[in-house]
């Protein structure tokens, strides 16, 4: 192995290695423990290279981000409006919040689509 830096596995923190394959000759890096391998690099500097590259990490929202976040859904909930619905059985109150162009959104909707941002999941 040549005297190349190589990272820790970045599934179980694992010490790793390279070695040459011995059918085709490429070459591949991998995690002595858990056993995770990127494979079929031309040369040993490619394939630990490629082993080091590591997918940026997501940025971590600011408290700011969250302010903001937090004071644009104080501005939603203050503009509300208590909605009538006449049904078979009577009238229904519901609360809604109104935008600038007449739509409607119930409350419980937009608390899950606040709920599922913050989960990182698509609502």
């Amino acid at each position: 192995m040549t005297d190349v830096h190589i990272e820790l596995c970045p599934f179980c923190g694992g010490r790793a290695s390279s070695s040459q394959q011995t059918t085709g000759g490429r070459w591949a890096a991998y995690c002595l423990n858990c056993e995770a391998m990127v494979d079929g690099e031309f040369s040993e500097l490619d394939a630990i290279a490629a082993w080091n590259r590591r997918a940026s990490p997501a940025p971590a929202i600011s408290e700011s981000e969250d302010a903001r976040d937090a004071a644009r859904y104080r501005h939603l909930r203050a503009y509300y409006t208590r909605v009538v619905f006449m049904q078979e059985d009577g009238p229904s109150v519901d609360l809604r919040a109104i935008s600038e162009i007449g739509d409607a959104y119930e409350m419980q909707v937009l608390d899950a689509a606040i709920d599922a941002a913050r989960k990182g999941e698509k609502s």
